[in-house]
């Protein structure tokens, strides 16, 4: 803080005493400095507000988290296409008592996800919130619809099951529709082209998948990326490299 007041003084040229500080906590900090009177920013400083997570962290976390809340918990894992959030929620689930995983590939929509976008319109969040995360927060039982990929339609009604913990893990899960519904969200934080290399090499073992697919999966993440600001929905972060995903798994 010291180190920030020292700035404002020989950068911006004003007074600690006389500005205003604005902080918006996201994988990073962001600290906007604005005179009283200014229209302008006077001066952008960032720091780190958390050193990313390994899994251990993230287990005692979530477990803090759940004792804290009065309700069913919901942790939303997401990251580039490629970044491991299926295994990170595989293991979450398997560690933490009480922990269910849903699949965030069962709330794709075949057609739109293959389409550019600029917030991940491939993703049935209405569908996601409406049927699991607003049912399971207020523990009320419930029934939901997953994907089939090979009828391409949607599959059964099944029960919403009974757990203490959801883990759902999806891209373009940080979404202002679905924000105020996760309790603890978590970014795999993969850098954009490891990420596309890894579900390159995951897609090339997967049946009738093409150049031509993963190129698409490449280059709708990183319109997307341009367009939107897809960490910033995430509270912290994962440093976990797990294993490439299977077929359907980013």
């Amino acid at each position: 803080m010291r180190e920030l007041f020292a700035r404002i003084e020989s950068e911006a040229g004003i007074s600690p005493h006389s500005v205003e500080i604005t902080i918006t906590e996201t994988p990073k900090v962001n600290w906007g400095i604005r005179g009283m009177n200014a229209e302008d920013l006077v001066l952008d400083y960032e720091i780190d507000v958390e050193s990313p997570m390994d899994q251990t962290g993230l287990v005692d976390l979530i477990r803090a988290r759940q004792r804290d809340l009065g309700h069913p918990l919901v942790v939303g894992i997401s990251g580039y296409c490629g970044s491991g959030k299926s295994t990170l929620a595989r293991t979450l689930a398997a560690e933490l008592a009480g922990a269910v995983r849903i699949r965030g590939d069962d709330f794709l929509d075949p057609v739109r996800s293959h389409r550019r976008s600029t917030d991940w319109d491939g993703v049935d969040r209405r569908r996601l919130l409406d049927s699991v995360l607003a049912p399971h927060r207020a523990a009320q039982p419930g029934v939901f619809h997953r994907f089939d990929w090979t009828t391409r339609s949607l599959g059964p009604a099944e029960p919403l099951p009974s757990a203490d913990i959801l883990v759902v893990d999806l891209i373009g899960l940080f979404h202002p529709d679905t924000l105020p519904s996760l309790d603890v969200t978590v970014w795999c934080d993969v850098e954009l082209d490891v990420a596309a290399q890894r579900a390159w090499r995951a897609m090339r073992g997967s049946a009738g998948v093409t150049s031509r697919s993963g190129e698409t999966c490449g280059s709708r993440t990183s319109a997307t990326s341009k367009n939107a600001s897809p960490r910033s929905g995430a509270r912290w972060r994962a440093t976990a490299l797990p294993r490439s995903p299977g077929p359907n798994e980013t």
